[in-house]
Order: C-alpha cells, then structure tokens, then sequence
C-alpha cells in the first residue's frame, strides 16, 4: 500500500468466504466480516498497524506528509476484476463485474519498491492473473482493485459496454 496511492489507506481481508475493506481505525469501509473472531483480529491488528505507524513516522523525515482521508473515499462495494488482457507494453485491458471497462497503463508501478521490480520485464509483467478480484504476479506482486477501478474509471476511453478488440 501507499499512502498517496488512493485513499483512505485500507488492507483487504478475507475470513471465511466473507471479504472486506478495513481503514486502519478498524472500519469496515466494504464488504462485511461476520465473525465476532474475524473482528476482534481486525481490532488488533489495526492497533499493531497504528503503533508501528507511530514508530515510523518518529523516525522517518519522509513520512511528515502522511496524511490519512477515513471518510474522503467511500465504495458501498469492492470492485472485482472479472476479465484482464495485456495490451502492450505495461498496459492492460482490464473488464469489472460492475461492466466497467478500459484499459490503464501500470508502468508508474514499476518505481514502487522492490516487489514491482519484476514487473520491469515485459514477459514477466504479461504473467499476472486475476487472483481475489484483481491483478496479481507469481512474485505476490499486486495493485489494489479499488485503484485500478478508479484508473480505469478515469481513462477516456473507459465504457460500460464495449470490448477490447
């Protein structure tokens, strides 16, 4: 995740056969967690992801910018990729369940820390799957499904209805 990617920050979870998106105030912002366990780990783990928030934002001059947007972006749903296909280059076609579809360019991923280094090779970069209702590499590389929504909802040529030729 990164803080300026889209906001608000948020992890993805999966318990159970049940998915959710979760600020880091232990919100669900979508989706739904049924478990009174599941809960209770989201709990804790958002209070693990504050404390270690605190440690390096104490440490770390490049973190004065962080800023967190809780209510700023809000999805009732996690958007699900249902549909992919490399386009050229690091451009990919991508087709949501909601039919929203068109094509974004991913290369400013590839400056993204060390997990998106591979994705530099072409070949590489064209082995991605849809794995949890977005796009993911063999190395566990991944880009949020809201994110690559709100890319490909924001290209001109985005549309509800036509396909990739």
């Amino acid at each position: 995740m990164f803080y300026d990617d889209h906001e608000p920050p948020h992890i993805h979870l999966e318990y159970q056969g049940f998915k959710a998106k979760v600020d880091f105030s232990g919100n669900v912002l979508a989706g739904g967690l049924k478990s009174k366990s599941a809960l209770r780990l989201v709990l804790t783990f958002t209070q693990w992801i504050w404390s270690a928030i605190g440690r390096l934002h104490a440490k770390a001059s490049r973190l004065k910018k962080f800023r967190l947007w809780i209510n700023a972006f809000k999805m009732t749903t996690i958007p699900e990729i249902k549909d992919a296909k490399p386009l050229g280059g690091f451009r990919v076609w991508l087709r949501f369940e909601s039919g929203v579809q068109g094509d974004v360019d991913l290369s400013k991923y590839l400056k993204y820390g060390p997990i998106f280094k591979p994705l530099a090779d072409e070949t590489f970069f064209r082995k991605f799957s849809i794995q949890g209702g977005t796009l993911a590499w063999p190395n566990g590389a991944d880009i949020a499904p809201e994110r690559l929504y709100e890319l490909v909802s924001t290209t001109p040529t985005c549309s509800a209805n036509s396909k990739v030729s």
